[in-house]
């Protein structure tokens, strides 16, 4: 039996997972066999119902709960839930449908699989693209209808491209462009500051994952990046193709304002989320601005979608020949895709329950008795701004006798929370309740402008 841990008291939220027997895994929605193939035997997977989800989970005691886009896990759901339930894992990149935030003060972790389908969004992105510049549906759509045309096309080569959003999709997307011959720049409203990306290679990744899930992102190195919003019209107007890589958005990037700067010609791309454009704005642009259109996410995605008018007007667009590419939500849906998703869902399920629940530590200096092997603990900093984070903390670790270091990224897959960045530590080297005390002291001791970054932090 490892020895209990002493935890002083901290100014950010602590937590702990603690040993956990149950598995009971429901997956909601779906997923691929190598979810199931990957996980242990100790895993119980229990077979969808007729129930709803919330009613499933809190009768049959399900432990660990997977779901993709379609299942919502709101608010008002979360009483509803099992008390077993210790984790709601989202096979796939954004956690929107769930809120994260009640979750986590409920002691339900929340996971997602980032990486695995980056590759095949970027790709779809850069696809719609070219299918645009060749025309290749109105050539085809002309060869249904007996008319041999050889149409002018354009190439890829000299185009201006902006990207929106630069996070994992956003700077593989960026990469093949570049690749092509484009000159690319991207914007996003949350990076570090204006300036160039890099740092975007494999290089210090380890294990299977580097190999098999990352594609070497350097062609995306010195792509210049700017933040400030009042810069973004002037970015859209030197655009020929604007390609969008966002997360859910209360309100549409992509509106009446956004098109009033773009030129006649420009090729608008959205393999992210339907809420970052005003289909019924964009739609006006195509008949009355030249505008050219390739859309994954559509404004419904459910049932007969001609039904819906929007939908409807923009397949009509489509049918008369306008450049536009349509395509239902199927970016991220490429097999190798999905078989990651499902092992990387696997992954991240186990690393939970085998540890077991989330619980807040007491913020009274109470001895804290855990059932995790010394030689498993890890203590994981959840932070804002990662680079001004690591730079103070490297002095304030010195300070305390301590060597810092990253832990290998899997750990970041396994516990990422989207806006947030990691820092990590071995408390096994040397005695864990010496080094705990030791990085929790340092993190005190950060000066006031980057300690109000430390958002929470997790034994495990």
């Amino acid at each position: 039996m490892p020895e209990a841990l002493v935890v002083p008291e901290t100014s950010f939220p602590l937590y702990v997972l603690d040993q956990h027997q149950s598995s009971k895994t429901l997956v909601a929605d779906g997923i691929a066999s190598s979810f199931e193939d990957s996980l242990g035997d100790g895993v119980q997977i229990i077979e969808r119902n007729e129930q709803s989800v919330t009613e499933q989970v809190a009768e049959e005691a399900v432990d660990y709960l997977v779901v993709r886009s379609a299942t919502k896990v709101r608010n008002e759901a979360m009483d509803q839930l099992s008390p077993n339930l210790i984790g709601i894992g989202r096979a796939g990149i954004g956690v929107d449908n769930i809120d994260v935030e009640e979750a986590l003060g409920r002691g339900i972790l929340v996971q997602n699989t980032p990486e695995a389908s980056t590759e095949s969004v970027a790709e779809h992105a850069f696809a719609l693209a070219m299918s645009l510049l060749k025309k290749l549906s109105q050539n085809s759509q002309q060869l249904q209808h007996g008319e041999f045309k050889k149409n002018k096309t354009e190439e890829m080569v000299g185009k201006n491209v902006l990207i929106i959003g630069a996070g994992n999709i956003g700077v593989s997307a960026a990469a093949k462009f570049n690749g092509s011959g484009a000159n690319v720049r991207a914007y996003d409203p949350y990076a570090k500051h204006d300036g160039y990306l890099y740092g975007t290679t494999t290089e210090g990744f380890s294990g299977s994952f580097a190999t098999k899930k990352v594609i070497d992102r350097s062609r995306a190195n010195s792509m210049p990046i700017v933040k400030d919003p009042e810069r973004l019209k002037d970015l859209i107007a030197q655009a020929d193709i604007i390609s969008l890589h966002t997360p859910d958005v209360p309100e549409p990037i992509v509106n009446e304002e956004f098109l009033s700067h773009v030129t006649p010609g420009t090729m608008i791309l959205n393999t992210g989320r339907k809420t970052a454009v005003d289909h019924v704005a964009l739609i006006q642009a195509i008949e009355e601005n030249d505008v050219a259109v390739g859309l994954d996410v559509l404004p419904q995605e459910k049932g007969t979608v001609r039904d819906h008018s929007e939908v409807n007007a923009l397949i009509a667009l489509q049918e008369e020949g306008l450049p536009v590419e349509l395509t239902s939500h199927t970016a991220g849906n490429s097999t190798r895709a999905q078989e990651w998703i499902g092992e990387d869902m696997a992954e991240a399920a186990e690393n939970i329950l085998r540890h077991g629940k989330l619980q807040t530590i007491p913020a009274d200096g109470t001895s804290l008795q855990t059932d995790i092997p010394n030689e498993a603990r890890r203590l994981i900093i959840f932070n804002e701004d990662e680079q001004g984070m690591a730079k103070a903390l490297v002095t304030a670790l010195a300070d305390q006798g301590l060597n810092s270091h990253r832990a290998p990224i899997v750990v970041g897959r396994i516990f990422r929370k989207l806006e947030l960045d990691i820092q990590a530590f071995d408390l096994t080297n040397g005695a864990p309740q010496e080094v705990l005390i030791k990085v929790l002291a340092a993190l005190e001791s950060l000066p006031e402008d980057v300690a109000g970054k430390v958002k929470r932090a997790l034994v495990y």
